[in-house]
């Protein structure tokens, strides 16, 4: 079928499904513009979202009260002495299994970003638990995050250990250097991710994809700036703040509940901005396998 020369919605191959020899079935969809009030929305507008959301943060809160426990012993006395040493090697059978927890967490994050970039509107399905395939997809994760440090956190924090008395143009500076830093772990995820492959996110292939994207890609860096400066505060009130043990666990539990749902807020704004310019990016031309 030809496709028209007007002014109207730009039109995208997305696969559906496969026909009878299992050859993949194409399927013209227009692309939409999605306001913020849709991506907002779009964490509790299905029930993966909606069961993430639930079931997930009572989980977490309970894998991490006791390392808070412990941080929280250990920082109030300064220093490391033998009652400490033989709480952390306690601790390490649950740091495992939240780092699983959290490798699984990150395939569904991943699974959002798919679907988003093909334009789906419909949350994807859970991924199954293999920790081989849980593995893969945190090492992912902790490669995005190291290229994010290299490139923005290293000179930021080089920065604010050098740049002595702080002022606001020094808090200017750190904030464009964390920023940077934020753009490109981000990009470096996204390459990762949909490329399944580590390698795609070398610096040559980020900066182009950014430069690629331009201006379009403010929005998901201000919404994943946003969101880490509002957890790194929340954080900060249930650790130090709190005024009791109540307000601490449900803290807690809130401090879940919000960095879930803007990690899915995010990711959506991620895959849609790649939605938007999948011609001029091109990274991948089917579902990743891990995505269905």
């Amino acid at each position: 079928m030809g496709q028209g020369t007007g002014s109207g919605p730009a039109i995208s191959s997305v696969p559906v499904g496969f026909d009878r020899d299992g050859n993949p079935i194409r399927v013209r969809r227009r692309k939409r513009d999605y306001d913020l009030v849709d991506t907002l929305i779009y964490p509790i507008s299905d029930g993966p979202g909606v069961a993430l959301l639930m079931f997930m943060p009572p989980l977490l809160a309970v894998m991490t009260l006791p390392v808070i426990d412990i941080f929280t012993e250990i920082s109030s006395k300064n220093a490391l002495n033998s009652i400490h040493l033989l709480l952390l090697p306690l601790a390490l059978p649950l740091i495992v299994s939240f780092s699983l927890v959290m490798g699984y967490l990150g395939l569904f994050f991943g699974r959002v970003l798919a679907a988003s970039a093909f334009g789906e509107d419909n949350h994807p399905r859970w991924p199954d638990w293999d920790t081989h395939e849980v593995s893969e997809g945190l090492g992912r994760w902790i490669w995005a995050a190291l290229m994010g440090f290299v490139v923005g956190g290293f000179p930021a924090v080089a920065f604010w250990i050098n740049c002595g008395e702080i002022d606001v143009i020094d808090t200017f500076i750190f904030g464009d250097l964390a920023g940077l830093g934020i753009a490109y772990a981000l990009m470096a995820l996204a390459a990762a991710l949909l490329h399944e492959n580590l390698l795609s996110a070398n610096p040559v292939a980020v900066v182009l994809a950014i430069k690629r994207v331009g201006w379009d890609y403010v929005s998901p860096c201000v919404l994943t700036g946003l969101g880490i400066a509002s957890a790194v505060l929340a954080w900060r009130f249930v650790l130090f703040h709190a005024p009791n043990i109540m307000v601490g666990v449900l803290g807690l539990w809130g401090c879940w509940v919000w960095g879930l749902y803007q990690a899915m807020v995010i990711f959506r704004t991620l895959g849609l901005t790649y939605h938007k310019h999948t011609e001029t990016l091109g990274w991948f031309r089917r579902p990743p396998r891990w995505r269905a």
